[in-house]
């Protein structure tokens, strides 16, 4: 199975100045993509999932936090305390897995991303003409 987060999704969860990351590790994106899906393969179909852009948003956030999890514990493993940014991280990736597995989180079925094809035209109120005004410069109050 292919790694279904990009960097950006990983990057969400890392500090860029105490944990940069600049690439994906592949082989641990896979694994952890593989684990995911296959919990919830369950309840969902998970047979379209094949990118970031095929994955819904909710997966692809519990495996981009078990993700910089284990990048925080393996960036920090020689410190006194290694991790608890990183424990938490993965304590609430698998809060996130277990509410899917066990039902009490269902996940969205929209994964399409907008496209923004042009910007649209401001809409402004109509100036009030016909009434006083309610406030001014220079007034005393």
């Amino acid at each position: 199975m292919a790694a279904l987060i990009s960097i950006d999704d990983a990057k969400v969860w890392l500090s860029q100045t105490k944990a940069p990351i600049t690439t994906i590790e592949d082989e641990l994106a896979e694994q952890l993509s593989t684990t995911v899906v296959g919990a919830v393969s369950a309840r969902y179909s998970t047979d379209t999932w094949l990118d970031e852009f095929t994955t819904p948003l909710l997966i692809r956030r519990i495996i981009s936090m078990f993700y910089a999890g284990y990048y925080y514990h393996r960036t920090f493993s020689n410190d006194s305390e290694p991790g608890a940014y990183g424990d938490r991280l993965l304590a609430d990736a698998q809060t996130l897995l277990n509410g899917i597995v066990d039902g009490t989180i269902d996940i969205p079925s929209d994964v399409s991303i907008p496209v923004v094809t042009s910007m649209a035209t401001p809409t402004i109120a109509p100036e009030l003409v016909d009434t006083d005004p309610v406030f001014s410069m220079s007034q005393v109050f």
